[in-house]
């Protein structure tokens, strides 16, 4: 059998020729043969020995037993034959009645008349709006300077036209005022107030506890779209100061001696939860979904992309694509030459929707899409390789599972081009897939357990609320280019970078009556959509209602919607060519450009946060020496040693040597990564170390959240009596000075005597 990492070096002759004029290494990127032939037999076997074992319909009897006689059955017995009771009709728990299948169909009729009237209304209004917004922005010096904002190329082209806009409509004058209702600005300025000062004065705790106040998402609003979208380029000028001075204090205390390593371990562990992380969701849509490519250009550009990135349907594809590539080969592969891999549904025929109900193979596709994901990666190959974190979402074919998010927590072994292809398997589009599993020999084989799968954007399209348990999401990032969504997308007081054309962007879209009657008719279509799904008036198709399709969730912190045309409706199961790929990655880019000021400068203070997280940690990271390992062994904690002399237990979790809990990260990564290192001398036991470091470290967090200090420090000093009894080297000191005022403030909130030294801000 052949190697699972030979396919990575071949080379498919079968490929298009690479593009004029590129790169060696974007011709031998282009060039290789990234599916591996053994794997896809596995997964068209899989896909079969699923299909056996729940057929559709019985199986076909072979010749022999249609060739043996029948028994006699035997002679009938009048007295002691039981008649059987006739069967009675099966009964749905949920549609029992005479009233609901009378009902069904002519209040769904009606139901449908009425919703497609209000839709017609609906259609109207927007065009309403978009035909006065049309001539209302085109005047004169405005409308030329319009035209340059759309013309621009690149992103410092789009940015300066944007300034010269704003300066022209008087923006600068609504920047420079600091008030506004959607934020609290007497918050925000005493805080960047008091962050200047403390940096100025050096005072390190009194700087970190105005911190911990001001690290929180969307602190005073000031993450409120609104505060974005009455410019086309940035917010208010105090925001801007304090992102600045917030990230100038973060590089501050990271870079600071006055604060001790376990001080700053805890502090920046708790800046991370409180502040949350970032995440890029994809959407769905077919071949809208390649717009994805123009937001993944911006972005990366900008040197923006997140951690977290999940993908839902061709979603899902692009995500993958983003997470199994590192920064420098995206570079080389997002340009319009990437179509010459796009080829899935270059298959015109309809032979595979006559022998298995769907328009395309399985199989074909697993094939085209590994180039998307380097050949049979898996979540923590992908995770491992490039540090971003790909979550995929499906559906379980049993009707009444819950949606699954995919990653390389939940699934690390998962096998991604047959998470891409499940979450892809719209009914009749492409049949339910089999997920793969590589096993720790690199052999790929079915995942034990688990049905097919299908497309998670039939419920979830963006699943915002599973980032959030998993990855403690608080902010995201959603290119939705669904194209049904698209038509009832509107926000009434315009979108960050994208300002109301009139009233110097203090008014409402087509005024105020229009915006009115477009959120009215919008809930009207909703409210009947619900009435269907809650009635159960629509039939499965599928297995599937398909008004959850529009009663989700689609819209995120930030959402980007690039601009469809309508001729990519008649387009939507088609791959584009070099020139359609290349318009719908500028389009991509242009719609992202205005967003991405607000990005920035939440990204700014999440990775100072994060930088700060990881340098603790490994400044905090303990060594067992070499000469400790039998005692260690003994007591179940085993380990390995380097060549340094380092030796890393696996006996102990993460929890233990953090102190107990062990609780997520910054990224939602566990603890338990951490090395012992530089614990003490060769001579002392092991064990005995161990111990006293997980007791400090517990007591530690113990101080930081709990109000009885005095009962904590006493079981702190008896522990340190204790190791100063045995003879041991001391540990270095814990954080008990910062723990001990923080304990006295909440015991006696009066204000403190001039020239105490208290750090209040």
């Amino acid at each position: 059998m052949a190697s699972h990492q030979a396919p990575y070096a071949d080379t498919d002759p079968d490929r298009p020729s690479p593009p004029p004029g590129h790169a060696d290494w974007g011709r031998a990127e282009f060039k290789k043969k990234w599916y591996n032939d053994d794997d896809l037999r596995v997964f068209q076997k899989a896909l079969h020995a699923h299909d056996a074992d729940h057929p559709r319909t019985p199986p076909h009897p072979s010749p022999a037993e249609l060739a043996r006689p029948l028994p006699r059955p035997p002679p009938p017995d009048p007295l002691h034959t039981k008649r059987a009771k006739p069967a009675r009709p099966r009964k749905d728990i949920v549609r029992e009645g005479w009233a609901y299948h009378i009902s069904r169909w002519p209040l769904l009729t009606l139901i449908g008349v009425a919703f497609m009237c209000e839709f017609l209304v609906y259609v109207a209004v927007r065009q309403t709006v978009r035909l006065f917004e049309t001539l209302v922005s085109w005047r004169a010096q405005e409308g030329r300077v319009k035209r340059k904002l759309q013309a621009a190329e690149t992103y410092e082209e789009w940015k300066a036209a944007a300034l010269e806009l704003d300066g022209l409509l008087g923006f600068e004058h609504w920047k420079r005022s600091s008030s506004n209702a959607y934020y609290d600005s007497a918050s925000v300025r005493k805080v960047v107030t008091s962050l200047e000062r403390l940096r100025a004065a050096g005072d390190a705790e009194a700087l970190m506890a105005v911190l911990e106040v001001c690290l929180r998402a969307n602190f005073a609003g000031i993450e409120s779209i609104r505060l974005y979208s009455q410019t086309h380029l940035g917010t208010k000028t105090l925001i801007e100061t304090y992102v600045d001075e917030v990230e100038k204090s973060l590089v501050y205390l990271r870079q600071t001696r006055a604060i001790s390593g376990p001080e700053k371990t805890v502090f920046f562990r708790r800046a991370a939860k409180n502040l949350g992380t970032t995440a890029l969701c994809l959407s769905g849509g077919a071949t809208f979904g390649f717009y994805h490519f123009g937001v993944l250009r911006a972005l990366l550009d900008a040197k923006l992309i997140p951690t977290v990135i999940t993908g839902t349907s061709a979603g899902a594809l692009v995500a993958a694509f983003l997470c199994t590539h590192t920064d420098e080969e995206l570079e080389r592969l997002l340009v319009p030459e990437l179509a010459d891999m796009i080829t899935a549904c270059e298959d015109p025929h309809l032979r595979p929707m006559i022998k298995t109900g769907a328009r395309f193979d399985t199989v074909l596709w697993a094939k085209k899409s590994s180039f998307f994901t380097r050949g049979s990666m898996t979540f923590l190959e992908a995770y491992e390789r490039t540090g971003r974190i790909l979550n995929v979402s499906v559906i379980p074919h049993d009707v009444h599972s819950p949606t699954t998010l995919l990653n390389y927590t939940t699934a690390p072994n998962c096998v991604i081009f047959s998470a891409i292809l499940a979450s892809a398997a719209v009914p009749m589009v492409l049949n339910p897939v089999v997920l793969l599993d590589k096993g720790k020999d690199g052999q790929v084989r079915p995942w034990q357990l688990q049905g097919k799968h299908k497309d998670g954007s039939l419920r979830v399209d963006v699943p915002l609320e599973s980032l959030h348990l998993y990855f403690n999401t608080s902010f995201s990032i959603v290119s939705q280019v669904n194209p049904h969504i698209h038509l009832f997308f509107f926000q009434p007081r315009g979108a960050p970078g994208e300002p109301v054309v009139h009233r110097k962007g203090k008014g409402w879209r087509g005024g105020f009556f229009m915006s009115a009657l477009e959120q009215y008719m919008k809930i009207e279509l909703i409210k009947n959509l619900r009435v269907i799904r809650d009635l159960e008036l629509l039939p499965l198709l599928g297995g599937q209602t398909f008004t959850a399709v529009f009663l989700q969730r689609f819209e995120g912190t930030v959402t980007i919607w690039p601009h469809s045309r309508f001729r990519d409706w008649f387009n939507i199961l088609t791959d584009p060519d070099r020139a359609e790929l290349a318009r719908m990655i500028r389009v991509g880019e242009r719609v992202t450009w205005p967003k991405i000021r607000m990005i920035e400068n939440r990204l700014r203070i999440e990775r100072q946060v994060f930088q700060g997280r990881q340098e603790t940690k490994k400044s905090q990271e303990p060594t067992i020496p070499a000469a400790a390992v039998a005692t260690a062994g003994a007591s179940g904690v085993s380990g390995s040693m380097d060549e340094a002399g380092t030796v890393s237990c696996e006996g102990m979790s993460g929890g233990e040597m953090e102190g107990g809990s062990g609780g997520a990260g910054a990224y939602g990564t566990e603890d338990s990564d951490m090395e012992l290192r530089h614990l003490t001398s060769p001579d002392q036991p092991a064990l005995r170390q161990l111990r006293l470091l997980r007791a400090r470290r517990s007591l530690d967090r113990r101080l930081s959240h709990s109000a009885n200090s005095r009962a904590l420090l006493a079981d702190l000093a008896g522990a340190d009596a204790e190791a100063s009894s045995a003879g041991e080297e001391e540990l270095p000191p814990a954080p008990l000075e910062f723990a001990t005022r923080a304990a006295a403030r909440r015991r006696d909130p009066r204000p403190p005597a001039p020239g105490s030294g208290s750090d209040h801000a």
